[in-house]
C-alpha cells in the first residue's frame, strides 16, 4: 500500500476529525483512488473487485470488506470526486474580499480542479450519465448540484441582489448551470 494515499483529498476530513487516519481510513482512500483511476481510464464496465485489489495490492476479499456494492464503490469515488472539486474552489476563495471577485474566483476555482485532477473530472460526468436511470444516483446528483448553487448564491448574497432570495437562486442556478457546461466543454 503507497504512503501516497496522504496527499489525497482525504486530509481536511481528518482535519476536521482532529484525527489522523487510521490505516482502515487509509485502505479506503486507496481503493477509492484505484477505483478513480479504473473508471477515468478504463470506464465503467471494467471495473471489478479483482482489478481494484491488484492496484492497491490487496486481495479481492479486503476490498470487498471495505465495499461490499459494485454501486457503494461507485458512489463513493464520485462522492470523492465532487469532495475534491469542493476542496479546490474552497481553496481559491480563500482570502477574497468582494462578491464579484469570489464569483471571479468560484468560475477559476472549477477550472483549476480540473486541471489538477483530470480523472476525477472524468469520473463526476459518471454521475451525469448514471442518474439519468438509477434514482440514488439522481438523488446524489441533486445534493451536489444544491451544494454548489448554495454555494454560489451566498456569494450573490453579498451583490446588488442582496435580500432578494428568489432572484439570487435563479440567477444561482444558471450560473452552475453555464460553469457546468463549459467544464465539460473543457474535458
Amino acid at each position: 500500500m503507497s504512503k501516497k494515499v496522504h496527499s489525497l483529498d482525504y486530509h481536511l476530513a481528518f482535519e476536521a476529525l482532529n484525527r489522523a487516519p487510521s490505516s482502515s481510513d487509509l485502505k479506503r482512500a486507496a481503493i477509492l483512488n484505484a477505483v478513480v483511476k479504473i473508471l477515468a481510464q478504463e470506464g465503467v464496465d471494467e471495473l471489478t473487485f479483482e482489478k481494484i485489489g491488484k492496484r492497491v495490492k490487496m486481495a479481492r476479499s479486503h476490498v470487498v470488506y471495505y465495499f461490499p456494492h459494485r454501486d457503494e464503490l461507485v458512489m463513493a469515488a464520485i462522492r470523492f470526486a465532487a469532495m475534491s472539486a469542493s476542496e479546490t474552489i474552497l481553496r481559491h476563495l480563500e482570502d477574497v474580499d468582494g462578491w464579484k471577485k469570489k464569483m471571479h474566483r468560484y468560475v477559476d476555482g472549477n477550472f483549476a480542479w480540473i486541471e489538477k485532477n483530470p480523472e476525477h473530472a472524468t469520473v463526476y460526468t459518471l454521475l451525469y450519465y448514471l442518474s439519468t436511470f438509477k434514482p440514488e444516483y439522481r438523488k446524489l446528483h441533486s445534493e451536489i448540484r444544491r451544494a454548489g448553487s448554495d454555494r454560489i448564491a451566498a456569494i450573490l448574497e453579498e451583490g446588488p441582489a442582496k435580500g432578494k432570495k428568489r432572484l439570487i437562486q435563479t440567477y444561482a442556478k444558471s450560473i452552475q448551470g453555464i460553469i457546468t457546461g463549459n467544464l465539460i466543454d473543457v474535458m
